[in-house]
């Protein structure tokens, strides 16, 4: 039997003045919340609206969550291409490719069968 899998949105919307440190340890001690209660996903927008709306880079958003989060996985909800240069969407290195949510053993064997052949 498949078990029922959750997931959540963090569309980062904050009271306008607060300071940003604070904002991003409030996402970020809400990623760990999820993945302590076992959800199975977390999602997370980029927006430029300042002052309220305040991850413009979810990828660097998301590497910070990694490093407290344990085994839920992370993705971009959308990457907003007219904010960004193309080229740095053209190549995307092995060690930035998503890899089952973690960047653990089986990701680090997975990309060393891949860049052995």
């Amino acid at each position: 039997m498949t078990h029922l899998r959750f997931g959540a949105f963090l569309a980062p919307h904050h009271p306008v003045g607060e300071h940003p440190f604070h904002l991003f340890q409030r996402d970020l001690a809400f990623a760990s919340h999820l993945d302590r209660q076992g959800f199975d996903e977390l999602w997370v927008g980029e927006h430029h609206s300042s002052g309220w709306e305040t991850i413009g880079s979810p990828e660097m958003f998301l590497a910070a969550a990694s490093q407290i989060t344990s085994r839920i996985k992370l993705a971009t909800g959308v990457i907003s291409l007219p904010y960004h240069h193309p080229f740095g969407f053209l190549y995307v290195p092995p060690e930035r490719q998503p890899k089952g949510g973690r960047n653990g053993p089986k990701a680090v064997a997975s990309r060393q069968a891949i860049t052995s052949t």
